[in-house]
């Protein structure tokens, strides 16, 4: 199987178009706890956008036939080890692949703290998880 560079092109697209609406929000944690519509809407969207890694993630990895994975974090952590993306930056998305598993099936007891964080402070980590797949895209168009 070869990589789908249209299918990683748009969900890189929506990655950046989730960072994007979430840096713009400037959030913080009493906003959050005050607006529920708020604080759903931004569940939805960090939600979205760490599917998104996990589905870009993927797809590299079979495209590339890497390796069998299991899980999201496996196969983050394959991008690691084929120097797509660091090593710290797939152990800080792996635990955003875990908050991803919060916010899809815990939702009833997210912390609304963690939310506020993961879309502030850690949206640094899906923006240079962004930058490192354009830069191993544009590697392999040339």
């Amino acid at each position: 199987m070869a990589l789908d560079i249209d299918t990683l092109n748009k969900l890189l697209k929506y990655l950046e178009d989730m960072i994007t609406y979430l840096d713009q929000k400037q959030l913080t944690n009493e906003q959050l706890e005050n607006d529920e519509d708020l604080l759903f809407s931004v569940e939805h969207h960090l939600h979205t956008a760490i599917e998104s890694v996990i589905n870009i993630s993927e797809h590299i990895v079979a495209g590339l036939n890497l390796n069998h994975v299991d899980n999201a974090k496996d196969a983050i952590k394959v991008l690691a080890k084929e120097e797509i993306v660091t090593k710290g930056l797939a152990e800080r998305l792996g635990q955003a692949a875990d908050m991803r598993n919060v916010l899809v099936h815990q939702y009833f007891d997210v912390d609304v703290n963690k939310v506020s964080e993961a879309a502030t402070k850690d949206l640094k980590d899906l923006r240079d998880f962004a930058k490192a797949v354009n830069d191993f895209l544009e590697k392999q168009a040339s």
